[in-house]
């Protein structure tokens, strides 16, 4: 009986050393309003993973959800799910096992402007087999990109009396449509 437990324990042991350390996270991503971007799901340290589930919150007001792509190579049939602002990513695979480094795959968004701030929720799972992995979540977000350094207003030469009313010309470019 003692054998038992002593196993036991260190099968328990084993499983969380082997399981510590693993990420998964968003990119922070800056944009132009109104255009689309991409923000990356990276993960490390994910040895023969063959199935997860995120569940990640967004502002739908904020970001639009488009769909997924750049998958990890091998890792075909991830499904997304928008559902109000939560989007579902499930993968599964029953007889590969991956071990994926990097990005995991890209979610793209229309960007309506301000800030969108992109969650992980609770009940995200990384497995191999019947077995979860436990995973630390680093959330991300989108937000509205600067000025172009290389955006110019030139005022234009104008010449007249004292008194006349005059049009002062004024030319703007590389500003970002708003």
């Amino acid at each position: 009986m003692i054998k038992k437990i002593t196993m036991l324990i260190f099968l328990v042991l084993l499983s969380a050393t082997i399981s510590l350390g693993q990420m998964a996270s968003l990119e922070y991503q800056t944009a132009y309003p109104n255009t689309t971007t991409s923000v990356a799901i990276n993960v490390n340290s994910l040895i023969n993973i063959n199935s997860f589930t995120f569940y990640i919150q967004y502002n739908p007001e904020v970001l639009e959800f488009i769909g997924l792509s750049d998958a990890f190579p091998g890792m075909t049939g991830m499904i997304a799910n928008p559902n109000g602002s939560v989007i579902s990513i499930i993968w599964s695979s029953p007889s590969i096992a991956y071990s994926p480094a990097g990005t995991l795959c890209k979610m793209n968004f229309l960007f309506k402007g301000t800030t969108g701030t992109l969650t992980f929720l609770p009940g995200c799972e990384v497995t191999h087999g019947a077995i979860p992995f436990l995973v630390g979540y680093t959330n991300g977000s989108v937000s509205s990109e600067c000025t172009p350094t290389d955006a110019k207003a030139i005022i234009g030469d104008i010449a007249g009396a004292t008194g006349d009313l005059l049009n002062l010309p004024v030319n703007f470019s590389n500003f970002p449509d708003v």
